[in-house]
């Protein structure tokens, strides 16, 4: 189904009908397109499922705020026991991009350019009101290019959430990842690029707060933060009461002091390193650990070293989407281009994969052609490039990637290129 209207809520205006109960559902393979407020806010009992959706360029003018700084979200839901998987927000309005209620798994979801056109003041890429946190689990998300948090739990003492657990994620080039609460989890992470984007903050991209601003009850004693990566990770601005009013604190140099991060248990993350020595090539979306690095060895990241499956978010297409490196990639280095992976189709379990230096090669190309360089079954998406195709810097190379689907039909993908450096 496409949605593309002056609303686009399933209810009224995003609140709950009177006199109504929503049960279940499940929401699949729908495309949401210049919606002018929330795309989808729903209630229910639960459990509902939103899986492998589409939501683009909806809330243009924040038309649906309920409150100065926004209050919605493109997805808005008030249920329990969700699960809002595989889907694909790209370049959408609303400050937030997903709203969760109570107790949901929010897995593979794939948020770029939220808040675009920046018109609201406050938001995140995934965003947890206090009750929302306890027991929610938030992994194997890519939140990129906003102007907002990449993922947020709210609240300050004494309303504060407990018990939600950010493992696995993906944050780049957005405010970071803020966690505010206690007995929360973030595990195995990678948040960078943050600290252009959140001056108005405490310039970190892991934050995990001890206190919020200039409320003193503290938060997060009890969490527990391991094997993340990040530039610059710390517990928020030190505020302290002084001759009775609330301060930040300084440095002796006039910065503002800044407290380490919180926890009960932080182990084996790595803080303030080159991520470019950690990871393969986090510019073109491979986030493999660099064999031998401190990733690899210490096991700290969202990924590991594989040669089988690299786990991609997002909807997934008819046929084979989303390659790494991305299609028209330049500056790809040669040394540690030696994979192509991309996300399989949809219901799609056989691909075949050409590689070459011509385009019109690749593009016309059959199983018997030398451009074919094998298949892929099963969950496969990966493939190493052939000894005969090394990738030499200043080279471009072009691959497509055909699906079979369960009918034995093929499923032709397009032609994709990088260029190496």
């Amino acid at each position: 189904a496409v949605v593309s209207t002056q609303s686009g809520h399933y209810g009224r205006g995003g609140k709950k009908p009177e006199g109504t109960t929503c049960g279940s559902f499940r929401f699949v393979n729908n495309y949401f397109y210049g919606t002018d407020g929330t795309a989808l806010a729903y209630h229910g009992t639960g459990p509902t499922t939103l899986e492998n959706n589409y939501f683009k360029h909806n809330d243009w003018t924040s038309a649906n705020m309920i409150k100065w700084g926004g209050g919605m979200a493109t997805i808005w839901s008030d249920s329990v026991n969700d699960t809002i998987t595989r889907n694909t927000l790209v370049d959408n309005g609303n400050g937030v991009g997903i709203r969760p209620g109570r107790e949901t798994t929010i897995s593979l979801n794939k948020i770029t350019g939220q808040c675009f056109g920046f018109q609201q003041n406050d938001g995140s890429g995934i965003q947890l009101t206090v009750k929302p946190q306890k027991h929610s689990w938030i992994e194997n998300n890519w939140v990129m290019n906003s102007p907002k948090f990449g993922i947020r739990f709210d609240g300050e003492r004494p309303n504060i959430g407990y018990n939600g657990t950010v493992i696995g994620n993906v944050a780049m080039m957005t405010n970071g990842v803020n966690l505010k609460g206690d007995y929360h989890s973030a595990i195995n992470n990678f948040v960078v690029d943050s600290h252009s984007h959140n001056g108005h903050e405490q310039k970190c991209s892991l934050c995990v707060w001890k206190t919020v601003r200039r409320n003193l009850g503290v938060i997060n004693q009890h969490s527990t933060v391991v094997g993340n990566i990040a530039d610059l990770a710390n517990g928020g601005y030190v505020f302290k009461e002084i001759n009775g009013k609330v301060r930040p604190v300084l440095n002796p140099d006039g910065t503002r002091a800044v407290w380490p991060i919180q926890g009960s248990t932080i182990d084996n993350n790595l803080i303030g390193a080159d991520y470019n020595e950690l990871v393969n090539d986090a510019e073109h979306l491979d986030f493999r650990p660099v064999k031998k690095s401190a990733a690899d060895t210490n096991k700290v990241g969202p990924y590991k070293r594989s040669s089988r499956f690299y786990w991609i978010p997002g909807r997934q297409e008819k046929k084979a989407s989303e390659p790494v490196p991305p299609t028209g990639s330049v500056g790809v280095p040669a040394d540690r281009r030696r994979h192509v992976m991309w996300l399989n189709a949809y219901n799609c379990y056989h691909h075949q994969v050409y590689f070459g230096t011509s385009e019109e090669s690749v593009e016309s190309a059959t199983p018997s052609s030398p451009e074919y360089v094998g298949d892929a079954r099963g969950s496969t998406n990966i493939k190493s490039i052939p000894n005969k195709n090394k990738v030499i810097a200043g080279n471009t190379y072009y691959w497509r990637v055909d699906a079979i689907d369960g009918e034995d039909k093929i499923v032709k993908g397009d032609v994709w290129l990088f260029t190496a450096v």
